[in-house]
């Protein structure tokens, strides 16, 4: 009797625990357009306006992780570079995140690179290639630091890396916008997985395949 008394406390408490989260989360008709407004602000240099326009979009919104994303993006160029890695690494923490654990990576590694902190840098890099070897840019950027800490057999190795190109093999096709970045390159976007095709503007939509 005590153990189905139990049991029963046990599920109503989860049930008002489940319900007052799940009463947090909010869903917005424009929060694509709204991220895709602030990219265009970062891109002009203002990325105070930029960060006030990603908050808008709510804990729970699909776009939600795509928006804190590129929040630290538009905070690691404002050069506060801290609260870039908090957000990142909340990111790398979620088993659930939708963007590519690759791009994160590559965005911790560059602004550890920026606070100096080589090592540390070429650690996320090198993270982000055991997520995926073919991305060129996560070479060339850990080819950028290990130049820095002058190891530059070492970075030759990374930066003298031809385009690399997957196996034949099927990959999981994946859906939104996925930007590339290297060291000064601006916002751009690549294929995550066709990292040797150009790079362009980013002007995916939210339900175009990247490829």
């Amino acid at each position: 009797m005590k153990k189905t008394l139990l049991l029963i406390c046990l599920f109503v408490f989860g049930s008002l625990l489940y319900g007052q989260n799940t009463k947090n989360l909010k869903i917005i008709d424009n929060s694509e357009k709204i991220i895709r407004k602030g990219i265009k602000t970062a891109d002009q240099g203002k990325f105070d306006d930029a960060i006030a326009l990603y908050n808008q979009v709510p804990y729970g919104d699909p776009n939600y992780e795509y928006a804190q994303y590129e929040k630290a993006y538009a905070l690691e160029m404002a050069e506060r570079y801290h609260e870039a890695i908090q957000i990142l690494t909340e990111l790398t923490e979620n088993p659930s995140c939708s963007q590519p654990l690759a791009n994160i990576y590559t965005e911790l590694g560059n602004c550890y690179d920026n606070l100096e902190d080589y090592e540390k840098a070429v650690a996320y890099y090198d993270k982000g290639l055991e997520t995926n070897p073919y991305y060129f840019h996560l070479h060339f950027n850990k080819g950028v630091s290990l130049m820095r800490q002058e190891k530059y057999a070492e970075a030759l190795q990374n930066l003298d890396v031809p385009e690399p190109r997957p196996p034949r093999q099927p990959f999981p096709i994946r859906t939104g916008v996925y930007p590339a970045r290297i060291h000064g390159a601006g916002h751009y976007g690549a294929q995550l997985y066709y990292p040797h095709q150009p790079l362009v503007p980013v002007h995916h939509s939210g339900s175009e395949n990247p490829g």
